[in-house]
């Protein structure tokens, strides 16, 4: 009896260090893609948080933040856990990381509470998100929510409070644009570039006020 309780004991060790190790994994890959910014479009980035940790009870001020020119994202961390997991969105504040489940809504009206429950039932967990504060400042701000690790699927009650959506990597959700590490950096590398065509064309015809 005692050999199969420290078997199984090693058997949860090792699970929980193969999820340590898989979680660090990602994060790194995602301060490697967020750094190549450094190069890629002279960003500028500051860590707030260590970012190696899991962010459980997210404080309301951002976790990184990454300027580009004229343009501060404002960065909270969002672990997905795995891509096997799901997100939903009852509101900006509340969410939940949950596995599959099959959910029958029946009244729209009680959409948000049908999906938290049987999400809660399955073994889901409940993140309560503090609204994020930035500080007062002259540069455009945009709030960004990355999702490091990615979880399979987010979804999201709407704003009206009538349905279920879904939501994808460049998707505004609430005040926040979703991204994943990889899909951040292309979009802050795309509008680089954009605003180096613009200032570039901008050179080559002073008079356009535009």
């Amino acid at each position: 009896m005692a050999d199969i309780i420290r078997l199984i004991f090693w058997i949860l060790v090792i699970l929980a260090a193969v999820r340590a190790l898989g979680f660090v994994s990602k994060r790194l890959f995602m301060l490697r893609r967020l750094f190549s910014l450094r190069k890629e479009c002279d960003a500028k980035i500051s860590l707030h948080t260590f970012p190696l940790l899991p962010t459980l009870r997210p404080k309301e001020k951002p976790n990184i933040t990454v300027e580009i020119f004229d343009t501060v994202y404002y960065i909270r961390l969002y672990s997905g856990i795995s891509g096997a997991r799901f997100v939903h969105f009852v509101d900006e504040e509340y969410s939940v990381v949950y596995s599959r489940v099959r959910v029958h809504i029946r009244p729209a009206s009680r959409v948000a509470k049908a999906y938290i429950s049987a999400a809660s039932s399955a073994g889901g967990r409940v993140r309560i998100l503090k609204e994020m504060k930035t500080p007062p400042g002259s540069k455009r701000e945009v709030k960004i929510l990355l999702f490091s690790p990615a979880p399979c699927e987010v979804s999201y009650v709407t704003e009206e409070k009538t349905s279920i959506k879904l939501a994808f990597t460049g998707d505004t959700l609430y005040s926040y644009k979703i991204f994943t590490p990889s899909t951040f950096a292309t979009y802050a590398e795309r509008e680089y570039r954009n605003r180096l065509d613009r200032e570039k064309a901008r050179r080559l015809n002073p008079f356009d006020i535009e």
